[in-house]
C-alpha cells in the first residue's frame, strides 16, 4: 500500500489518536503526508465535579494545545474547524469539499456512521457525502474535482462488527500510547482510556497474528470507490503488515 496523502476527520481532539493514531504514525514514518481535520475543539470535555473551574473556552484552548503536541509526536498537520454542532449541513459539506480538493488525499479516514455520539455520526455522514461531491463538478468554485480512492471508518468506543482492514501498528503503538497520555485533560474524563486502547489493539492484533492492530471498515458507497482492489479488497479482510 503506497499512499502519499491521507486525510483524517475527527469530531474532537483525541478521536484521531484513539481510532487511527498508530496508523497515522506509521503512514507518516513511511513517507505519507497526513492531515487531520477536527470539527470541534471539545469544550464539553470537562471532568465531573470540575464544571465550575473550567469554562468551555478554556477547555477548548487546553485541548487544542494538547492536539498541537500530539500532532508533532505522531507526525500530522491539522486544522480545527470550530464546528460544535452540524446545524447548517450544506455549509459544512461545502467546507469539507474545499478541504478535500485542496489537500487531494488518496485515502480518507472518518468516524463510523453507527457511532453512539451524535457529532461522531454527523462527521461520518458529512465527510462521506463530501467525498462524493468532491469528485463531481458540483461546487466548481471550490476547486477542481478530486476523487478519493477509498474511505474507511474507524472505531472509538463503538466497535466495528466486521472490519475490512486491519493495520499492524505494533511498531508505532508506543507512540500512540504516549500521544493519548498527552491528552491529559481527557484522561480525567475517561480514566480507563489507556487500558481500553491497549486491550482493543491486542484483540485486533490477535486476528492478524501481531501484537497490536487498528481496525477499519470501508465505506460501501460505490461512487467513492475507485477500482484498486489490489490495495483495498472489498469482500474480505485486508491486512496491512
Amino acid at each position: 500500500m503506497k499512499l502519499s496523502r491521507v486525510l483524517v476527520f475527527a469530531a474532537h481532539p483525541d478521536d484521531e489518536t484513539i481510532g487511527v493514531g498508530g496508523t497515522i504514525c506509521r503512514l507518516h514514518k513511511e513517507g505519507a503526508t497526513v492531515r487531520v481535520i477536527v470539527f470541534s475543539a471539545g469544550g464539553g470535555g470537562v471532568p465531573s465535579g470540575k464544571e465550575e473551574i473550567y469554562d468551555e473556552e478554556s477547555v477548548e484552548s487546553i485541548r487544542v494545545d494538547e492536539l498541537d503536541k500530539v500532532s508533532k509526536l505522531l507526525g500530522f498537520e491539522y486544522r480545527v474547524l470550530g464546528v460544535k454542532e452540524v446545524i447548517n449541513r450544506r455549509s459544512i459539506i461545502k467546507k469539507l469539499v474545499s478541504e478535500i480538493r485542496d489537500f487531494k488525499p488518496n485515502l480518507v479516514f472518518t468516524h463510523s456512521p453507527n457511532d453512539s455520539h451524535h457529532l461522531h455520526r454527523a462527521v461520518s455522514e458529512c465527510t462521506t457525502e463530501a467525498c462524493w461531491h468532491s469528485m463531481t463538478r458540483a461546487y466548481g468554485y471550490l476547486g477542481e474535482p478530486w476523487r478519493v480512492d477509498a474511505v474507511f471508518f474507524y472505531e472509538v468506543f463503538d466497535l466495528l462488527p466486521n472490519p475490512t482492514l486491519l493495520v499492524d501498528v505494533t511498531s508505532t503503538f508506543d507512540m500512540k500510547l504516549r500521544a493519548i497520555g498527552l491528552y491529559s485533560s481527557q484522561i480525567e474524563v475517561f480514566p480507563g482510556i489507556i487500558g481500553y486502547v491497549k486491550a482493543l489493539a491486542q484483540v485486533r492484533g490477535f486476528f492478524i497474528d501481531t501484537s497490536y492492530a487498528e481496525a477499519f471498515t470501508q465505506s460501501s458507497n460505490p461512487i467513492i470507490w475507485r477500482d484498486r482492489c489490489e490495495v483495498y479488497p472489498r469482500q474480505e479482510v485486508c491486512t496491512y503488515v
